[in-house]
This record gives structure tokens, sequence and C-alpha cells, in this order.
């Protein structure tokens, strides 16, 4: 399975991508061409998965966050987003740790294919009971007068990013990990974890008190 890295965290040692790709002690192989996957390499090896969590309160957060282990010693990531393509200047990428993104908010991720993709976030707590998805971020563009995703299949991990205002760094909301069609009136959503609300609650949710985000006091991005 095709997922994007999404960034490596605080010591550079340890990484972040989507839960639903791999499992613990599954070693994360990098592909150079992805048209022959041409195996260029291990990126690192997955330690630990988190898929629904339960918060004390009694409501449900999808996560689908995998934490990894990164290989050093042949790879050093430098989380910075070139913006506009190709000559851009280098950003700089921030967790958003506020309580809630604002909805409306244009965003834009870049995509398995080294493009940037622009929608907004349309809701930040969405919510599908039946297919165990809940309080997630809904991203969509306009086609006409259809929502439609701005992932395609393969672009889980990609991050969830603010569009740049004339800073030096962009905020990251959360890490695309699904698709949503709806087949009825042909709309799609991109949908992704909410990431400040996950991280906070590994950290703070006893349940969850023996987890790797505890290594960190004061998470980012390196």
């Amino acid at each position: 399975m095709r997922f994007l890295f999404s960034g490596a965290v605080q010591d550079g040692e340890h990484g972040l991508t989507v839960a639903h790709s791999t499992e613990p002690e599954d070693r994360i192989k990098f592909y150079l061409d992805h048209d022959s996957l041409a195996l260029n390499g291990t990126v690192g090896q997955c330690l630990q998965t988190y898929g629904n969590l339960l918060r004390l309160s009694g409501e449900t957060l999808t996560a689908d966050l995998a934490f990894l282990r990164l290989n050093t010693r042949r790879y050093s990531v430098h989380n910075t987003v070139r913006w506009p393509l190709p000559i851009g200047k280098p950003l700089q990428i921030r967790i958003f740790k506020e309580h809630d993104v604002p909805e409306d908010n244009k965003v834009m991720i870049l995509d398995q294919n080294g493009d940037f993709q622009y929608g907004y976030l349309d809701r930040n707590r969405f919510t599908d009971r039946n297919k165990e998805l809940h309080n997630l971020l809904a991203i969509s563009n306009k086609d006409g007068d259809k929502d439609v995703a701005i992932t395609a299949k393969g672009d889980s991990g990609a991050l969830v990013m603010s569009r740049p205002n004339n800073v030096d760094f962009v905020y990251v909301f959360g890490v695309a990990s699904f698709r949503y069609d709806d087949d009825t009136n042909g709309t799609s959503l991109t949908l992704a974890s909410s990431l400040w609300d996950v991280i906070r609650e590994l950290h703070t949710n006893h349940n969850y008190r023996a987890s790797l985000i505890n290594m960190y006091d004061d998470i980012d991005f390196a």
C-alpha cells in the first residue's frame, strides 16, 4: 500500500504517518519512482498505531496516526514546504494548536505527485458512525456546484496545511486519511485527522499515557 510520510517530530528521530496502511514493527519503504515502484531504501520502522480513540468524555475521535522510528543514518528530514512551486521559498511547518480549526479556512496539501491541491475546510467535526469515522476534518473544493475531494488514492499522509500568508511558516491542521465518496450525488470529501486533537488526547488521557507521544513535552515538527 502506498501512502505519504507526513513529517519528523521534535528530535528528528521519530516521524508520523497514517495508521491504516501499516502495523507496528513494519518497515516503511521509500519509493523514488511512482511508476516503476523502484525501491530506494527504508525510511524507518513503525512503532505504534492508533485508530479510534475513546475520550474520557465517552466521545470517539478518529486518530489514524502511526509513529515511526526513522532511519536517520541514511535520511534526514527537513520539514519545509517550498511554495509556490517550483522555485518558491521554503516555509517551515508548525502544528496548529488551537482547540478548533476555523471552518471555511483555505487549505492545501502537497500530493503524491509533488503538486499542490487547494480546498477549504468544510467541517471540523465530520462524523459517520456507520463507517466508524469520528470528529474528522472534512476538506473539499468546488467542481461546478459540487464538493469534491482534493486527494486521490495514495495521498493518505499528506499534511493539510494553511495557505501561505506573507509569513515564513504554514500551519498543519491535520493528516489526510480517507476519501469519502457519496455516490448518490457525486460529491466527495477529503477526511483528515485533527492532528493537535489527537496528540493532546494521547498525551493527556491516562488510557494512552504509555504511548510514544509522552516522550515530548511540547511536540511539534522538527
